[in-house]
């Protein structure tokens, strides 16, 4: 009986060390797997005609008039990562394309982000 138990535990204790460790990274907090190197998104309003689903125009956030001309603002995200998974840049757009806000970011030893650079044009 004490044969069985002790050979029971050291089964049970072999098991649950060889489980897969998985690493914590942006890569894995979007749920994206393999080698990712950056990810665009770009998100559309939703149309139902006659209960078929439609891809409309870009979404728009809001609005903002500039001095020479009129800006949509949309929640295009341009996302690029490193080697390891983690975010490097992130790049804003309006629906034109032109570039919104640009952050760079770089890690600690700890893995741990900093916030290098955001540039706003």
């Amino acid at each position: 009986m004490k044969y069985k138990f002790i050979l029971s535990t050291i089964a049970l204790f072999l098991l649950t060390s060889c489980t897969e460790q998985k690493t914590k990274n942006d890569l894995t907090k979007e749920n994206l797997k393999g080698k990712v190197k950056s990810v665009k998104e770009t998100p559309y309003l939703v149309i139902e005609k006659f209960g078929e689903v439609i891809k409309g125009d870009i979404y728009i956030r809001g609005s903002f008039i500039s001095d020479d001309y009129f800006i949509l603002l949309s929640s295009i995200q341009h996302k690029t990562y490193n080697e390891i998974g983690f975010e490097t840049e992130i790049q804003d757009f309006d629906t034109y394309g032109t570039t919104l806000k640009r952050s760079i970011f770089n890690y600690n030893k700890k893995r741990g982000k900093l916030i290098l650079l955001t540039i706003t044009p």
